[in-house]
């Protein structure tokens, strides 16, 4: 997927149960023999002093807040189906 220099994403991190708002600041184009290589340089949240690669981020990256939330709520309705599911089955 192509982003834009300002464009806002949020990550959705493996290891907090947290959204994190991430800023493209920088795009790298590399082209060699083998072709173009496109990397997203980042800065998170409030730390404007720190950036990484988008390839570093330790989670779900999406462009809009809107399609984060419809896919953890679709996560969340998944697993509470089956929580119930089970329950039924067991009654």
């Amino acid at each position: 997927m192509k982003y834009s220099i300002g464009q806002v994403l949020f990550a959705v991190l493996n290891k907090k149960n947290q959204v994190y708002p991430m800023q493209v600041v920088e795009i790298i184009t590399k082209k060699t023999l083998k072709g173009e290589e496109i990397q997203y340089m980042l800065q998170g949240g409030s730390d404007r002093t720190s950036t990484l690669l988008l390839d570093q981020v330790d989670g779900e990256i999406f462009d809009s807040a809107d399609v984060a939330r419809k896919t953890l709520i679709s996560r969340a309705t998944s697993q509470v189906n089956k929580l119930v599911d089970l329950a039924v089955a067991k009654a």
